[in-house]
């Protein structure tokens, strides 16, 4: 009876060595850092099963052996789920580490930021140098199927490049971007548009903000310029903005980066120095403060207005042409025209 209990207890010895032994290497296994020979990049698709990731994680050379990310994620109790997104690997990680980074949704993304008053083409150009690409940008870009259904008489995106800071994963397709771009705008307008003091439509607010986006990088001033341009409107008189100009001549290739007297002329109908209304589309894309303001135009008396040369961006506004006049002189005087 002896010898049993003492075999019995050399027998739990042993065993509980060969346990603590097997756990030891096990732990080892699943906490050694491991370094590809170069940084790697790994996407994990919507859906994806845990099964499938862990096998790529193993042939795409982010974990050294097969059996130690199996029995990682085996360990990790409750099984974590592994979030889609794109990640980097660039310096050593264990196996449990590879799991952690992926259940938090660790990933990296791009910054995207697109400015107020760029034109489709200076976008496209933008997001190609930002997210890659070339020039599938500006051919979806030329669809307006993403904004039809709020603007039907849209014929480009033109306008609806919202501006903003964005982040997508890399490698993120073209149309998922510019889906993202326009919806956001979409949402925007949602929250936004109802607040419309004018008698605009939102393609007309659309056109019209995009006007004063260009004309005034002076904040507080906008609600002012989109008055002085909703009481020309109504009195039938042209807008006369040069940079409806400037887009009308871009939009030929004529362009050579000054306006000259013989430009006012130019029959287009983009040129507001022709035509009694607004232009046909957009001229650039707007941001928040343009549309806000052309939404919620100050109302006065002002149908003119001319830059003051003081450096700050601001402009001094007149009543009637005598008064604008005036205030040009003093602006050409000052040197600044």
């Amino acid at each position: 009876m002896m010898k049993k209990t003492i075999y019995l207890l050399l027998a739990c010895a042993v065993l509980a060595v060969v346990v603590l032994t097997a756990s030891s290497w096990l732990m080892w296994q699943l906490n050694r850092p491991y370094q590809a020979n170069e940084p790697k990049y790994f996407t994990i698709q919507k859906g994806e099963r845990a099964g499938e990731i862990l096998d790529r994680l193993y042939a795409d050379g982010i974990v050294r052996k097969r059996f130690q990310i199996k029995m990682a994620y085996a360990v990790m109790l409750p099984h974590p789920k592994l979030k889609a997104g794109v990640y980097l690997f660039d310096k050593p990680l264990s196996p449990l580490e590879v799991l952690r980074k992926l259940k938090k949704g660790e990933g990296i993304m791009v910054k995207l930021t697109l400015r107020e008053g760029l034109t489709i083409e200076e976008s496209a150009i933008e997001l190609a140098e930002t997210m890659g690409g070339g020039e599938r940008y500006l051919e979806l870009m030329s669809d307006p199927s993403l904004i039809s259904d709020l603007d039907g008489d849209a014929v480009t995106l033109e306008g609806y490049i919202f501006p903003e800071t964005y982040f997508f994963a890399p490698f993120t397709s073209e149309e998922t971007v510019v889906k993202k771009i326009v919806d956001s705008f979409r949402e925007w307008w949602e929250k936004n548009g109802s607040a419309s003091r004018s008698n605009l439509s939102m393609r007309e607010t659309m056109i019209l903000s995009s006007i004063v986006e260009k004309e005034s990088a002076c904040e507080p001033e906008r609600p002012r310029i989109a008055g002085v341009f909703i009481n020309r409107l109504k009195l039938g008189m042209p807008l006369q903005s040069d940079p409806t100009v400037i887009y009308a001549l871009q939009r030929r290739g004529l362009y050579s980066g000054t306006i000259m007297k013989d430009d006012l002329s130019f029959r287009d109908p983009y040129n507001t120095y022709v035509v009694r209304n607004l232009p046909p589309g957009p001229i650039c894309s707007p941001g928040k403060t343009a549309i806000a303001a052309t939404l919620r135009p100050e109302k006065h008396s002002f149908y003119y207005f001319v830059a003051k040369g003081n450096g700050k961006g601001e402009h001094q506004f007149s009543t009637n042409l005598d008064q604008h006049n005036q205030a040009v002189a003093r602006y050409r005087k000052n040197g600044k025209h």
